[in-house]
């Protein structure tokens, strides 16, 4: 009988703690069920869902070997019937190993040079693109391509795509080297994090076996415009250690002689390309730093000085005299009580009892040793 109330309890603690856990969409078949769940929309035919293994097969448009070298855990692909079945859009999430893979992606395909190319407000970032959404979330991407019906920019898209975006919590950080690009004259949804060496080349016409880009390097590439109307291209490489950006950056100035102006600071490279404006060059290279912190949080002592040695001295001794002290009053104590209270009982007062002599001072006798 007390077992079942705090089982009851139990139970019930743990049901009110998970209850709110469960509307969140941290899945990709959550998330297709939040979409069949609305009234707004079905979900026609069957979604399907891939392991990172069977993503080779999908036709989404997207590369598939850059997908991998961000780290993807799974695709999901369904069609979102809208009212009436006069809208129909499909969807594509991608489910990334963290947020920083989660920005590789959504960049990869950016085009914000392209006429049709629209910044957007869903989720943490996100941008319209031909008949084509891309919102970012946490680690997620979500792609959206209208297949028929309502055009991209609608209200009835959008809505679509912030349904899945608020259902997504977690962190939406950029990568490590794209939080170490100059901000003065950054052109916005201009920056890619690349880790693919066929998309650095791609992006900067660079060889990136000069570079050193074998070693776990990570690229931002972004572009940045002068108030005069100047342009140039940014190439940023975060190599593992200082050691290896020093050696891999003199032998590419060695070995190509090349004109582009370039700084190192610690781990990191800078390398501006297509630019014919000394002052924004310059510009850029003074805004590129990278500062590493090491927070210690606990104290150093003070120095050791000869008073607060001997202080520190005289205290332990004081420590030790006073701990003897006690153990002599109390060993004396209980002698002086055990002696008047149980005289006969007491080592060796009792008269039936005998004391070992040695008797060390006694003269032997003659008759002893014979005997």
């Amino acid at each position: 009988m007390t077992l079942r109330p705090t089982i009851f309890n139990a139970v019930l603690f743990a049901a009110l703690f998970l209850a709110p856990l469960a509307g969140f969409g941290q899945t990709r078949e959550a998330l297709v069920e939040l979409v069949s769940a609305d009234a707004d929309w079905t979900v026609e035919p069957e979604p399907i869902h891939y392991s990172a293994a069977e993503i080779d097969g999908i036709a989404t448009g997207w590369d598939s070997a850059a997908i991998r070298e961000y780290g993807v855990q799974g695709v999901s692909i369904f069609d979102a019937v809208g009212p009436e079945s006069e809208t129909r859009v499909r969807v594509t999430l991608f489910e990334m190993f963290d947020s920083a893979a989660a920005f590789g992606l959504f960049a990869l395909e950016r085009n914000w040079r392209a006429g049709d190319f629209t910044p957007a407000t869903i989720g943490i970032e996100s941008y319209r693109q031909g008949q084509r959404l891309v919102v970012r979330q946490s680690n997620y991407v979500a792609v959206l391509d209208v297949v028929e019906g309502a055009e991209i920019g609608s209200g009835l898209v959008d809505d679509l795509a912030t349904l899945l975006a608020n259902d997504i919590i977690g962190d939406s950080r950029k990568a490590p080297v794209s939080t170490h690009l100059p901000r003065e004259g950054l052109i916005q949804d201009s920056e890619k994090y690349i880790l693919d060496s066929g998309a650095f080349n791609r992006a900067t016409g660079l060889d990136p076996s000069e570079l050193g880009f074998e070693n776990s390097v990570e690229a931002a590439v972004a572009e940045y415009a002068a108030p005069n109307g100047g342009t140039a291209r940014l190439a940023m490489l975060l190599y593992p250690t200082q050691h290896l950006a020093i050696q891999y950056l003199d032998i590419w100035v060695e070995e190509t002689q090349s004109e582009f102006a370039n700084r190192r600071t610690g781990p990191l490279v800078g390398i501006v390309l297509n630019s014919s404006d000394d002052a924004l060059v310059q510009a850029i290279l003074d805004g590129l730093r990278y500062e590493s912190e090491v927070t210690w949080n606990q104290p150093m002592p003070d120095p050791l000085t000869l008073p607060y040695m001997m202080l520190t001295i005289f205290a332990w001794t004081g420590i030790a005299l006073g701990f003897t002290l006690v153990a002599g009053l109390g060993f004396g104590g209980i002698r002086i009580y055990m002696k008047t209270r149980y005289p006969e009982r007491f080592l060796g007062a009792s008269p039936n009892s005998e004391v070992i002599q040695l008797n060390i001072q006694q003269s032997v006798t003659r008759k002893e040793l014979n005997s």
